[in-house]
C-alpha cells in the first residue's frame, strides 16, 4: 500500500536519515514514485539525494523508475534514471525509448528535450523498431512540431518502418495542428486503414459540420452555396468522402445534413452510393431514434442488404427497445444464412430486455440448431505498465 500524500516529506526524509537507500533497500522508494506529481519539489530532491548516494542501483531497478516515473509523471526522475544508466555504461534499449519520450512529449516547453531523446534514438540506432519511431511520431504531434514529424515519418516510410499506426499519428497531428488537408492526403495515401483511421478523418469532418451548422444559424451560409463553393474549388468527391461525412452526421446528431448529404450524392456530385453509404444512412437514423425511416431505407435500397447493415439496424433496435422492428430483421438475418453468432445474440438480448423470454430462448435455439458458436472473446490491456489480459 502506498503512503498518503501528506506523508511523503515525512518517509523520504526517513529514507534520507535511516540510511536506507545507501543499505539499497528500494521497497519503499518504488511506493512512493508514483505519488511525486504532485510533490515536483520532492521528486527533485529524491533526484539530489537518491542517485548520489546510490549510483550503483541495478539495470532493471533504474529501468523500472525511469518507466514508473515516466507513467506518473515525474520527468526530472525519468531523466535522472536515464543518466544513471549511461554513466554507469549501459546501453539503453528499444524499451527504454518510449517512456522517456512520452515525459518529452509533456514537457513542450521545452523542445530541446526532446530533440535531445531523438539524437540519442538516433546515436544508438533504433530508428528502426517501430514503436520508437512511432512514440518519435507521437512526441512531436503533441509538441505541435509538424516539421519534425514530417521528416521523421518520410525516413520511416522509406526505410519501410512505418506502420498503420505511425500513419495514424501523423495524420492526427496534422488535425491537431489544424492542417485539414494535409491529414486528408495522409489518409488517402494511408496504404492500410483501421477504425482509428476512419474515426479520425470522422472527427475532423465533425468539427467541420459543427461549424458548418453554427454558420447556418447565424445566417452567414446556405447548403447550396457551400456545395456550390466545394464544386467550384475542383476538388472531386469520391466514396470515400461521403463514407466520412455520414459518419460524422452518425455520430454528431446531424440527421437533416445526413439526408441532404445522401440525397446530393449522385445528383450534384455524380457519386452513386453503395452498401457502405446505406450502413452509414441507417446508423445515422438509428442512433437518432428513426427505426421505421431506416428500415424503409433498407427495403429501399438497389442492392440487397448485407448483414453488417441489418446488424446496425439491429443494434439500433437494442438501443431503442424495438423488439418489433427486430423481429422483422430476425427474418432477414436468417434468410442470408450469415454465419455470425453476434446478431442472434443481440437479438436474445432484445427480447430478454423487453421481458419476452420464450422469444429470447428461440433466438438462442436458432443458433445452437445452426451450428454457429459464439466463441468467448477476450482483452488485454496495461495497467502500471504491466500486461494485463482478461476473458
Amino acid at each position: 500500500m502506498a503512503p498518503p500524500p501528506h506523508l511523503l516529506p515525512l518517509l523520504l526524509g526517513r529514507l534520507v536519515v535511516s540510511g536506507d537507500l545507501r543499505r539499497r533497500s528500494t521497497t519503499r522508494l518504488r511506493r512512493i514514485i508514483p505519488l511525486l506529481p504532485a510533490h515536483p519539489h520532492l521528486a527533485a530532491l529524491l533526484c539530489e539525494v537518491h542517485f548520489p548516494l546510490f549510483p550503483y542501483s541495478s539495470a532493471t531497478f533504474l529501468h523500472n523508475i525511469l518507466i514508473r516515473a515516466a507513467a506518473s509523471g515525474s520527468p526530472c526522475i525519468s531523466f535522472a534514471a536515464f543518466s544513471s544508466l549511461l554513466r554507469r555504461g549501459i546501453l539503453p534499449d528499444r524499451f527504454t525509448f518510449p517512456p522517456l519520450l512520452g515525459v518529452a512529449a509533456r514537457m513542450s516547453g521545452f523542445p530541446r528535450t526532446g530533440a535531445q531523446v531523438h539524437a540519442q534514438v538516433v546515436r544508438r540506432g533504433f530508428m528502426a523498431e517501430v514503436f520508437v519511431v512511432n512514440a518519435l511520431l507521437a512526441m512531436y504531434a503533441t509538441m505541435r512540431d509538424t516539421d519534425s514529424m514530417r521528416e521523421v515519418f518520410g525516413d520511416s516510410c522509406a526505410g519501410g518502418v512505418a506502420d498503420v499506426v505511425s500513419w495514424n499519428t501523423v495524420m492526427g497531428g496534422c488535425v491537431k495542428c489544424g492542417e485539414m488537408g494535409d491529414a486528408r492526403r495522409v489518409f488517402d495515401e494511408m496504404p492500410e486503414r483501421n477504425g482509428v483511421s476512419w474515426s479520425t478523418m470522422a472527427g475532423c469532418y465533425e468539427e467541420t459540420l459543427e461549424l458548418f451548422r453554427a454558420m447556418q444559424t447565424e445566417g452567414i451560409v446556405w447548403p447550396n452555396q457551400v456545395t456550390m463553393m466545394h464544386l467550384r474549388s475542383g476538388e472531386k468527391l469520391n466514396d470515400i468522402t461521403f463514407v466520412g461525412v455520414l459518419t460524422a452526421c452518425a455520430h454528431g446528431g446531424l440527421v437533416d445534413e445526413g439526408r441532404q448529404c445522401f440525397q446530393s450524392m449522385a445528383s450534384t456530385c455524380g457519386v452513386q452510393p453503395e452498401v457502405k453509404h446505406y450502413g452509414c444512412m441507417v446508423d445515422m437514423l438509428g442512433r437518432a431514434g428513426l427505426l421505421e425511416e431506416a428500415e424503409e431505407l433498407i427495403w429501399s435500397m438497389p442492392m440487397a442488404p448485407d448483414i453488417m447493415v441489418l446488424g446496425t439496424l439491429l443494434g439500433a433496435c437494442r438501443m431503442h427497445k424495438r423488439f418489433d422492428v427486430a423481429k422483422r430483421v430476425q427474418g432477414e438475418i436468417l434468410s442470408l444464412n450469415a454465419k455470425k453468432s453476434g446478431c442472434q445474440v443481440m437479438i436474445s438480448d432484445i427480447y430478454a430486455a423487453a421481458g419476452k423470454w420464450v422469444d429470447a430462448l428461440e433466438a438462442r435455439q436458432v443458433l445452437q440448431r445452426s451450428g454457429i458458436r459464439n466463441l468467448p472473446r477476450s482483452s488485454s490491456s496495461t495497467h502500471d505498465n504491466r500486461f494485463l489480459a482478461e476473458a
